[in-house]
């Protein structure tokens, strides 16, 4: 087997139609066959979260996330089309098959359940975000308190 970097790895993930990429890096797996670069992939992902994908002023998908599809697509000769939605909203097409890849998702052992997960590139921290002057510090203070977060973050599953 050869060690092969997040473009063949999505490639491979997003033809098979199995894949949720999370900001992927490097994993072992075997070469696709020609034969699988003829289908369209329909990628998903949060159509609000910059700098990674969203909507442009012109309605056009942009972002990190979507640059490096399109990138790969190019080098590849694949084709793609973009399904950007609201969170929640972009998990559910994932999970009915609606879409072939999810870009921008978080692991939890949760999401590990329904979705195939490569290995992060990416590393987010939750922070919450407070008045001056409160008294809440850390994340056992929260409780009993009403936060704010989207449908379908992966902070639901960690509160």
């Amino acid at each position: 087997m050869k060690i092969y970097n997040f473009r063949m790895l999505a490639i491979i993930f997003a033809v098979l139609g199995i894949a949720s990429i999370s900001h992927c890096s490097q994993i072992t797996i075997p070469s696709p066959t020609g034969a699988a670069h003829s289908k369209t992939i329909i990628v998903g992902g949060g159509f609000d979260y910059p700098p990674f994908s969203y909507i442009d002023e012109d309605g056009k998908p942009k972002g990190i996330d979507v640059d490096l599809m399109r990138t790969i697509a190019k080098k590849e000769n694949l084709k793609l089309e973009f399904k950007l939605s609201r969170w929640d909203r972009a998990l559910a097409m994932l999970e009915n098959g609606k879409v072939d890849v999810l870009i921008g998702v978080l692991f939890t052992p949760e999401r590990q359940l329904k979705f195939n997960f490569t290995i992060p590139n990416v590393i987010d921290d939750y922070v919450i975000f407070v008045r001056r002057g409160t008294t809440i510090r850390d994340i056992k203070d929260v409780q009993g308190k009403t936060l704010l977060i989207e449908a379908g973050d992966a902070s639901l599953e960690t509160i």
